[in-house]
């Protein structure tokens, strides 16, 4: 089976709240059977575990890290090409709304346009095709096209990478669409906690890109983390910040990072060459 199928049956089981639902079905059961005892410590755990993301904040405790390992760097003197990581859009609900929508990471939208304002050479792709499984026919470009357009953002100035399924792809086939040469400055904009794995990924492909987080879940600095008495919040940030974690160490496993959990380098960015080519 391949590495796609693979990560998607292990994104339903791991997750924090699809455990949870497995162990309250078998608390709920197990006293119907000779295995009384453990389900009534079964139950006793779940419930302990939930009141601990409810007063807690152990979904911030675990995003935090990812948050913070790549800081959003000052601004570079100039800029050859902006990648766009999709993640959070609708694809399906956009075409049945005829309307653009995100659940997450509309923040990256919006710092792709901020830098190829700033960087009037540069080109932008946008990378997100169908994580869906069983794929859907409808990619996630389609809806940041639509967001594109309704900003007033030169068309010329954008490209789109469909194909991809998950980060991986993404950047394999981002980087054979634009084909980098070496000494350019490409920013690689990203969803905060999703950052750690795609610059593992950019650095295994020998792609040199500057991190530009975006969408933070967590506060910076010394700050005290966010406290929510909502479980269900907290779950759904809970499960995201797993997925993550379990992302780092697969795709380690499988060869597509350089780093179980990469960290930043400070080396300085290349000066930009020559004027941008189309992809």
């Amino acid at each position: 089976m391949e590495f796609f199928s693979l990560a998607k049956i292990a994104e339903f089981i791991v997750p924090p709240g699809n455990l949870a639902f497995l162990a309250i079905f078998a608390a709920l059961v197990l006293p119907f059977t000779r295995f009384r005892r453990t389900g009534r410590l079964l139950g006793v755990i779940v419930a302990l575990a939930a009141a601990a993301v409810v007063f807690l904040p152990v979904s911030q405790w675990a995003a935090r890290p990812l948050e913070n390992r790549f800081p959003r760097p000052d601004f570079p003197a100039c800029v050859d090409g902006i990648v766009v990581l999709g993640g959070g859009g609708q694809p399906y609900i956009s075409a049945t709304r005829g309307q653009p929508v995100y659940k997450t990471g509309e923040g990256v939208v919006v710092a792709g346009v901020e830098l190829l304002r700033r960087y009037p050479g540069a080109r932008l792709i946008f990378s997100g095709g169908s994580a869906a499984f069983p794929v859907r026919g409808i990619p996630e470009t389609a809806v940041a096209k639509a967001i594109f357009d309704q900003l007033g953002v030169d068309p010329a100035r954008v490209f789109y990478e469909s194909r991809s399924r998950d980060t991986w792809e993404n950047l394999v086939f981002t980087q054979a669409m634009v084909q980098p040469k070496p000494g350019e400055t490409w920013v690689l904009v990203a969803i905060a906690e999703h950052m750690p794995r795609s610059m593992g990924i950019a650095r295994r492909l020998d792609w040199q890109m500057l991190p530009w987080p975006t969408d933070y879940r967590t506060p910076g600095g010394d700050a005290p983390p966010v406290r929510r008495f909502e479980f269900g919040t907290n779950l759904n940030e809970l499960d995201e910040a797993a997925h993550e974690w379990l992302g780092l160490v697969a795709y380690y496993l499988a060869g597509k990072t350089d780093a179980l959990f990469p960290a930043l380098n400070n080396a300085p960015p290349p000066p930009c060459l020559a004027a941008p080519r189309a992809p």
